[in-house]
C-alpha cells in the first residue's frame, strides 16, 4: 500500500490526467492479420442473444457492424483468476494488455490479449476499488520496458460474494479511463466459478450483460480453460471441447484456504443435491401411488368396513348399563325411656332363688343377668359402640324384694 498523501494519490477512474497515464489513452494503430478462426473457441454468456454474436466471417459484400471482438489468451484466463482467488475479503485488479487487429479477408476488428500486469499498489474493499499515483507509474513504466510493444487494452477487477457486472463506479472508471470502443472491463467471482468481459457493442456498454468471447488455444490442441459456470460453448462448434486439468477452477499455490474450503463444499455438494433430490422424488411416488389407490378403492373400502362394522355389532349384544342403587342411610332409633318410678339402690347381696331376670330387647346385648354366662363364640365380642352423652338409656335393673315383708 502506498503512504503518499491523500492529495497526490490518484483514484482509478478519476479525472485527474498525468503524465505516466496520458500515453495510455492515445490511439494505437491497427495491426491487419488474418483472424485465428483455427485457433479460437467462441463462448456466449447465459441468455446471448445469437443476433448480438460477433461473426467472424462475414461476407465481403455485407457491412460490418463495426464492434470489437475479444480473444483472451489461455495463460491470461488462468493467470487472472489465480490472482484474484487469492483473497476474498477485497477486491484484486490489474491491467489487460495486448494488441488491436483487422482481419483483411472480413474487415472484422478484433483484440488480443495476452499479457496482463497485477496491480500491486491499490486501496480497495470488498465492494470498491482503487488504484493509486504509484500503480499507474508501475504500469507506464511495464509498457516502456517488460511489455514493450504492447497496448493497454483494458482492466479487471474481482466481485467477491458477488454477481458479475458493473456497478456505476465501474462504469466511471471504464467511462473516463477506457473511453475507446474496443477497451474491456473483465470481472470475476472466483468462488462462484463466474466470469464475464464487457465493452461496446453498437455504441453502449451494458453493465449487467456480458458480451461474448473468444479463447485463443494453444496449438495443435482443441482444450479449454473456461469453467466459467454463466458461459457455454457455442452451439455451432463442430466438436466440444475438452477441458483442461489446469483451468480457471482449479486451486494453485496463491489460492487462499477460504477459496479452498469453500471449493470442497461445492464439489461434495451436488452428491447431496442428488441425494435428497432421489428421496424427495421416491416420497413424492409414494404418495401419490397412496393417493390413487385410495381413490381407485374407496368404495370397496368403504363396503368393508360396513361389513366389518355389523359383524362386530352382531356377535356384541348390547350391554345394559349399569345403574348406581341409591343408598339410604338409616339413623339410629331412639332409646324407649323407663317410665317406672327410680328405685332405691338394691342391696349387693341378692338371693340366689330369684327368679333369674332376662334381659329386656331394650338392653344393650352385651348386659346379661346375674349369672347367666355368655355363649361362647370364635370371635371375639366386639364392644357396643359407647352412645352419645345425652342419650344414654338407663339399663332395666331387677327389682330385688323387700326381705321385711312378711
Amino acid at each position: 500500500m502506498s503512504d503518499l498523501p491523500a492529495d497526490k494519490k490518484i483514484v482509478f477512474g478519476a479525472r485527474k490526467p498525468t503524465e505516466e497515464a496520458a500515453p495510455l489513452t492515445g490511439i494505437p494503430l491497427i495491426i491487419e492479420a488474418p483472424f485465428p478462426l483455427e485457433r479460437t473457441l467462441q463462448w456466449l454468456p447465459e441468455g446471448f442473444a445469437s443476433a448480438e454474436k460477433i461473426e467472424i466471417e462475414p461476407k465481403l459484400d455485407e457491412s460490418v457492424n463495426g464492434n470489437t471482438a475479444v480473444v483472451v489468451s489461455q495463460e491470461v484466463l488462468v493467470k487472472v483468476n489465480e490472482h484474484v482467488s487469492e483473497t476474498l475479503d477485497r477486491e484484486l485488479g490489474g491491467f489487460l494488455l495486448g494488441n488491436r487487429y483487422r482481419c483483411p479477408n472480413t474487415a472484422c476488428d478484433y483484440v488480443i490479449i495476452d499479457q496482463f500486469s497485477p496491480a500491486k499498489f491499490t486501496e480497495s474493499t470488498q465492494v470498491r476499488l482503487a488504484f493509486t499515483h504509484e500503480a499507474w507509474a508501475q504500469l507506464s513504466d511495464e509498457l516502456s520496458g517488460k511489455f514493450l510493444g504492447k497496448l493497454l487494452i483494458g482492466w479487471y477487477h474481482s466481485h467477491p460474494r458477488m454477481d458479475v457486472f458493473l456497478s456505476s463506479h465501474d462504469m466511471e472508471i471504464q467511462t473516463e479511463r477506457f473511453p475507446e470502443p474496443w477497451m474491456v472491463a473483465l470481472v470475476l467471482e472466483p468462488e462462484k466459478h463466474l466470469g464475464g468481459f464487457f465493452c461496446s457493442r453498437d455504441g453502449r456498454i451494458k453493465p449487467n450483460s456480458p458480451v461474448d468471447l473468444l479463447e485463443l488455444l494453444e496449438r495443435n490442441s482443441r482444450n479449454s480453460v473456461i469453467a466459467w459456470d454463466n458461459y457455454a460453448v457455442d452451439p455451432s462448434t463442430t466438436s466440444a471441447p475438452v477441458l483442461s486439468a489446469t483451468n480457471t477452477a482449479s486451486p494453485t499455490e496463491t489460492t487462499s484456504q477460504e477459496l479452498l474450503e469453500v471449493r470442497s463444499k461445492q464439489k461434495a455438494s451436488p452428491k447431496r443435491k442428488r441425494r435428497k433430490r432421489f428421496i424427495g422424488t421416491a416420497i413424492l411416488i409414494l404418495l401419490l401411488g397412496t393417493v390413487v389407490a385410495g381413490v381407485a378403492n374407496r368404495n370397496r373400502v368403504t363396503r368393508w368396513l360396513e361389513n366389518r362394522t355389523d359383524g362386530v355389532t352382531a356377535t356384541v349384544p348390547p350391554q345394559p348399563i349399569p345403574t348406581a342403587e341409591p343408598v339410604v342411610v338409616q339413623k339410629p332409633s331412639e332409646p324407649v325411656q323407663d317410665a317406672s318410678p327410680e328405685l332405691p339402690a338394691a342391696s349387693p347381696t341378692i338371693s340366689p332363688s330369684l327368679e333369674q331376670v332376662k334381659p329386656t330387647p331394650e338392653s344393650p346385648p352385651h348386659e346379661l343377668a346375674a349369672g347367666q354366662q355368655a355363649p361362647k363364640s370364635d370371635q371375639p365380642v366386639r364392644p357396643a359402640p359407647t352412645p352419645r352423652r345425652g342419650n344414654t338409656p338407663r339399663p332395666n335393673r331387677p327389682r330385688p324384694r323387700n326381705q321385711n315383708r312378711g
